[in-house]
């Protein structure tokens, strides 16, 4: 076996939302010098009151002892518009590769963005979805 996921995510009340996973991939010749991956994920979505809701998630290397990438945020949500507002941290790789952490020019990058909602209309800031849906597992932006 060349790679796994496992992956358990358990939701509830249709909007709070708590997932755990672990995956590995070898590399799959030996022709091409790849590292292996193993990482564990932790995710969450949890509304705190009516209006408000706190997220975050956390792709850690278990080779290198180190968090790849994370993110946390706070969302507020009124009847007639939405607020986001998310801070992330991660390594920038070349696509398809994995970053070096044994390279002493190895920085974290970071990134906070904001995203308005108007329900109904639209809004800016569609990133922070994206991020969101591909992060936080089992997670699905309702469209308003």
């Amino acid at each position: 076996m060349n790679s796994s996921n496992v992956q358990a995510t358990y939701a509830w009340d249709n909007e709070k939302i708590v997932s755990l996973g672990y995956s590995f991939r070898r590399p799959l010749t030996a022709a091409v010098e790849q590292p292996s991956v193993e990482q564990a994920h932790l995710s969450t979505y949890m509304p705190i009151g009516r209006r408000w809701a706190v997220f975050a998630a956390l792709n850690y290397s278990l080779e290198a002892n180190t968090s790849v990438e994370d993110m946390f945020g706070v969302e507020y949500d009124s009847c007639c518009w939405k607020v986001r507002l998310l801070h992330l941290r991660y390594y920038d790789a070349i696509a398809g590769q994995n970053p070096d952490f044994d390279d002493p020019d190895l920085q974290r990058e970071h990134s906070t963005q904001v995203q308005f909602i108007l329900k109904g209309m639209g809004g800016f800031g569609d990133r922070i979805t994206s991020i969101m849906e591909d992060m936080i597992r089992g997670f699905y932006d309702v469209e308003y």
